[in-house]
């Protein structure tokens, strides 16, 4: 399983995180906020399937650029797969004709231009290589993480979440575990804020890997507010985490390594 966080600003510096997609192989979306600002990372004839975790701005900015881009080639779009609420909020707050056209009304009743798909919570979803089962995090609105399953990998991605359990409980009970991709986005200093916004510095970040039983897997630090970058580096490199990596836009992360 090889897995590229899409780079996400305009100068090139592929440390920096403004906005957030994942791709995985080529044929996986997981988000939207920077993959259509891009040409060259990925072919729109490959992906298949993007799933959008929630309707905040950094996880779906880029979603009417690359939707646009299937209509501008002529290619039918890839299938997109949200929870209910997420829906309505890009479907009222996006898609409304005054920030964007209505693609959603594309086509007709009968054939829409857009193929979009309910992902419930805990329903595992049966795609061409892959098994995603969507899991409830705990973010200031309706957020699902992922549980990733191909015939090589298993990975858990937590989307944005502050302190949370049930994504967890279907970790440890998986029999293989290669990699988590976590976010921690700020430090510890505006562990209120965090809080009050339901995500985790390195403090919850912590206390959070600690609730993961009987797996070694990789570590892969996402969503690092860019400003304050460099502090929270510093403040998990001081918690000595086995195989903790803070994901780049200019590596692609392969799974099993």
């Amino acid at each position: 399983m090889k897995i590229r966080l899409i780079p996400s600003n305009t100068d090139g510096n592929p440390v920096l995180q403004y906005l957030t997609s994942l791709l995985i192989d080529q044929s996986l979306l997981i988000d939207a906020g920077s993959a259509g600002f891009t040409s060259t990372i990925f072919s729109l004839r490959k992906l298949k399937d993007i799933f959008i975790s929630h309707a905040h701005m950094d996880h779906v900015a880029s979603l009417p650029s690359l939707l646009e881009a299937y209509l501008a080639n002529r290619l039918p779009p890839p299938t997109i797969w949200t929870s209910a609420e997420t829906l309505q909020s890009l479907k009222l707050h996006l898609f409304n004709n005054e920030l964007w056209p209505d693609f959603f009304s594309l086509g007709s009743k009968e054939h829409p231009w857009l193929n979009v798909r309910e992902s419930s919570d805990f329903i595992p979803i049966e795609l061409d290589g892959f098994r995603v089962t969507p899991i409830p995090v705990n973010h200031v609105i309706k957020t699902q993480g992922y549980l990733i399953e191909s015939s090589e990998a298993t990975i858990l991605i937590s989307s944005d979440t502050g302190p949370s359990h049930s994504i967890w409980e279907i970790a440890n009970q998986q029999k293989r575990l290669d990699a988590i991709i976590l976010e921690v986005a700020f430090p510890k200093r505006l562990q209120g804020m965090a809080d009050l916004s339901r995500h985790l510095t390195p403090k919850t970040f912590g206390l959070e890997l600690a609730k993961l039983k009987n797996h070694n897997p990789a570590i892969l630090a996402v969503h690092l507010k860019p400003l304050m970058r460099s502090t929270i580096i510093n403040e998990l490199h001081k918690m000595n985490l086995e195989r903790l990596v803070v994901m780049r836009s200019d590596h692609e992360y392969c799974y099993p390594s």
